[in-house]
């Protein structure tokens, strides 16, 4: 469960998003993220009982959350921290770029994610060449019951190719994941079951509903075994 001034916290801060008022509440952000940092710590335990490669990866729950700092180098919007928090369990750390479970903590936008996004073009194209080779067992997966519950959407294709990607036929049957750029996943969490001790449960349930296409997609990207 989440407690409910961590919340709070987030939507004060997203507000009062300056250095001022964040060093006057510092106390009630050390609270939210001891908070964040005692939920990631049953998530690390409940996926290593449920996932053999995350339990060998001997995660910390350091390399699975994110500063609240943001990087604004880059960047049009200069507010100085991020108004959400989350946690990145992927094999070997939040910092390597394979297909992992993401939970995230926002005032009213809380959910779990998983996949891959945005892969560099090297694993984007391992990615395509193993769904068009596999396309059977990639529907398989996706089209299981227990993924179905949670991600009826299934992979979401808003960053999509308008045309069919170099080396690959438009008459493949495959063709429209093939020129997604993304393969990720989401299910919002029902905002009633925040504060309750069934949250862990529930994001477990859902991180297991995704096990297979996270498998599949790091068999292409790490060539991970079955």
């Amino acid at each position: 469960m989440i407690e409910k001034s961590t919340i709070k916290f987030l939507q004060d801060l997203r507000t009062n998003n300056n250095r001022d008022w964040f060093e006057a509440n510092r106390v009630r952000y050390l609270e939210a993220k001891s908070d964040m940092e005692n939920l990631t710590w049953h998530l690390i335990k409940g996926l290593s009982e449920q996932d053999p490669e995350i339990a060998e990866s001997n995660l910390t729950i350091k390399q699975c959350t994110f500063r609240i700092y943001r990087d604004v180098r880059f960047s049009e919007d200069k507010t100085p921290y991020k108004v959400n928090m989350g946690a990145s369990f992927n094999i070997g750390g939040k910092k390597v770029h394979n297909a992992g479970y993401y939970f995230h903590l926002e005032n009213k936008n809380i959910f779990l994610a998983g996949g891959v996004w945005m892969p560099e073009s090297r694993d984007l194209k391992l990615i395509r060449d193993k769904i068009s080779m596999n396309y059977n067992e990639f529907k398989q997966i996706l089209n299981n019951k227990s993924f179905v519950k949670y991600f009826p959407k299934g992979i979401d294709r808003e960053a999509s190719l308008k045309k069919v990607p170099k080396g690959f036929n438009e008459f493949n049957p495959a063709v429209e994941y093939l020129k997604l750029k993304s393969f990720t996943i989401y299910h919002f969490i029902p905002l009633d079951l925040i504060f309750k001790k069934e949250l862990i449960k529930y994001i477990l349930t859902g991180f297991k509903a995704m096990q297979p296409l996270i498998k599949f997609l790091n068999g292409a990207v790490i060539g991970m075994e079955k």
